[in-house]
């Protein structure tokens, strides 16, 4: 159920006597506070009066305390004085505010439903009369998830992004401190563009860069260096072997 926007609060509130008992107390200014916070509440509630963290379960004082943004002494003081003015009741449904009827301003309340129920009415009317206004607002409402889609997607997509730029930043700073003598990020950069100019498909890029990095280290082998087994991921495999003349890299 919906809960009250408004509650009535007359300009001779004051002037109760019970309101003036509680002004002539110590903690007078605090009380009040407490007193009007738990009219909203029961607004808020919408259970004729009652305050409940739900239909079966009543507020402790320590919760009643978090709501209110007031110090649990201060509450359990005000509970108490508003009980002994019979001004609530406490039971096992929750805390009830007597004569809450009386703060509820009945008259803003219909006024705003009869406002809403007038603009659903005008609604209905006008999507009737005219297919292309329900054409139209069907066709808002596609590209409005459309868009909520895509914005999802574009989230994801820069996420996963980011994601994979902080991985190969890690995975580059432990080659530096693995070989301390190359320059990681130039080699870097010599090995996205040969990845990217050949259109390769590597299967395990972390490890085709390590290769590079480790043939960065060795010297240059001749011609008739020999051969070893060549790794599926190694960087230079198409230069390699038996047909590796014929390779341009």
């Amino acid at each position: 159920m919906p809960d009250l926007e408004f509650i009535k609060i007359t300009t001779y509130m004051f002037d109760d006597e019970k309101i003036r008992i509680i002004e002539s107390m110590p903690d007078a200014d605090s009380l009040l506070v407490i007193w009007v916070k738990l009219l909203c509440q029961a607004g808020k509630t919408y259970a004729g009066g009652y305050i409940s963290l739900n239909e079966n379960v009543p507020y402790t004082e320590e919760e009643l305390a978090s709501v209110l943004s007031r110090p649990l002494n201060t509450v359990k003081l005000a509970l108490s004085v508003f009980q002994r003015l019979e001004m609530i009741e406490l039971s096992n449904q929750g805390l009830y505010i007597k004569n809450f009827p009386k703060h509820q301003n009945i008259e803003a309340i219909e006024h705003s439903r009869k406002l809403a129920r007038d603009r659903q009415q005008k609604h209905r009317l006008l999507a009737s009369k005219n297919p292309v206004t329900r054409e139209s607002q069907d066709s808002h409402t596609d590209i409005t998830a459309q868009t909520k889609t895509k914005t999802k997607t574009k989230k994801k997509t820069k996420k996963e992004n980011k994601n994979k730029e902080e991985d190969i930043n890690t995975y580059k700073n432990q080659l530096k401190i693995e070989f301390p003598n190359i320059d990681i990020e130039e080699e870097y950069k010599k090995f996205v563009l040969w990845w990217e100019e050949g259109n390769r498909e590597l299967k395990r890029p972390k490890l085709a860069f390590r290769n590079w990095i480790k043939k960065a280290t060795q010297p240059t082998q001749g011609k008739n260096a020999g051969v070893n087994k060549i790794n599926s991921d190694d960087p230079d495999k198409y230069t390699k072997g038996k047909y590796g003349h014929m390779v341009r890299r």
